[in-house]
């Protein structure tokens, strides 16, 4: 955007949209290592916020904001882990400062063993209600991981429109 000339910001401003990942729950009862889905949700953040179109929920606000959620709903035990839940997604802009809400969730959940990873991923828009995209993505082999985030975290930048939040 442009500045007008009384240094006020012109109404058409565009924004990167913002997304909020809540961590992947397994699709097993008891996962192999109990940190899993914390890495794994990690790395997928990490990759997502290499984009230059997206904004991703991290930081000081990340941690109060799931600070507030693990508070008044129901956490992992054990990992102190953040699953999905409807709960979770209308206590989100309780806790900010902003007058605009985040718009886009990522939740899903993952299955891993020795030689793969798999990701089931949802996208939500909290403006339309609708799931935008279910994303199934696997990787293979000793690279898994990296493979798996950056892949994922492509195919949701080409998802989310870039229009603003």
């Amino acid at each position: 955007g442009y500045l007008e000339k009384d240094a006020s910001i012109s109404a058409g401003v565009r924004t990167e949209p913002e997304i909020y990942v809540f961590d992947l729950s397994p699709s097993e009862f008891i996962p192999a290592y109990p940190d899993e889905s914390l890495v794994i949700t990690r790395a997928i953040k990490y990759a997502l916020s290499l984009s230059a179109g997206i904004k991703v929920i991290s930081g000081e606000e990340e941690s109060s904001i799931r600070n507030f959620i693990q508070e008044n709903t129901n956490k992992a035990r054990f990992t102190d882990a953040l699953y999905y839940s409807p709960e979770a997604t209308q206590k989100l802009n309780e806790i900010r400062k902003k007058d605009s809400m985040i718009r886009y969730v990522g939740y899903g959940k993952y299955k891993s063993t020795d030689e793969i990873i798999s990701v089931e991923f949802n996208i939500y828009d909290r403006f339309t209600g609708k799931i935008v995209r279910n994303l199934k993505l696997s990787a293979y082999g000793r690279n898994r991981l990296a493979e798996l985030s950056v892949r994922l975290a492509d195919s949701i930048f080409k998802l989310i429109p870039q229009e603003g939040r």
